[in-house]
């Protein structure tokens, strides 16, 4: 369990076991992304990227928003499993019940970053993780913009 996790609880539009995203088999790549994201009032599709390694000895892991709403703030969830879940207006790409890895705003430039600090009881598992954040001038008035998905598998 990654230190400073609350889990809270999300209403959805689908089952919980929606059809999941095609992924790769991870082989040799402990990171990957997968899905799309919704695309914000400005009509660019915010993009989650990463740096660093997911290994907890490394402790340098961050993952990272491009194409947001500048100065709104946001939320990083994480789930166990994928998942293809209607969510206010876009997809959830991470399973229900979401947990909150952290929380950010965005610069001016459409950027931010959540750093990610697994502990010793994370190494070998797999999270999945999704920006989401304000986008007050979504035409669909849900009011919220999120990325594509991140697949993390913690090492040591």
């Amino acid at each position: 369990m990654l230190p400073g996790i609350t889990i809270i609880t999300a209403t959805a539009d689908a089952p919980h076991n929606s059809p999941r995203p095609p992924m790769s088999e991870f082989r040799d790549r402990p990171v990957e992304a997968y899905g799309v994201g919704r695309l914000n009032s400005l009509g660019q599709r915010p993009i989650a990227l990463w740096s660093g390694s997911p290994s907890v000895s490394a402790g340098d892991f961050r993952l990272e928003l491009s194409n947001g709403m500048p100065g709104q703030g946001g939320v990083v969830h994480v789930g166990v499993t994928a998942a293809q879940t209607p969510f206010m207006g876009g997809t959830l790409l991470a399973s229900l019940p979401l947990a909150r890895a952290g929380t950010y705003r965005v610069d001016d430039d459409g950027h931010a970053t959540v750093d990610i600090v697994p502990g010793t009881s994370d190494v070998g598992t797999t999270r999945y993780f999704q920006f989401l954040f304000r986008d007050p001038g979504q035409p669909a008035g849900a009011g919220v913009a999120m990325s594509n998905g991140v697949r993390v598998r913690f090492l040591p």
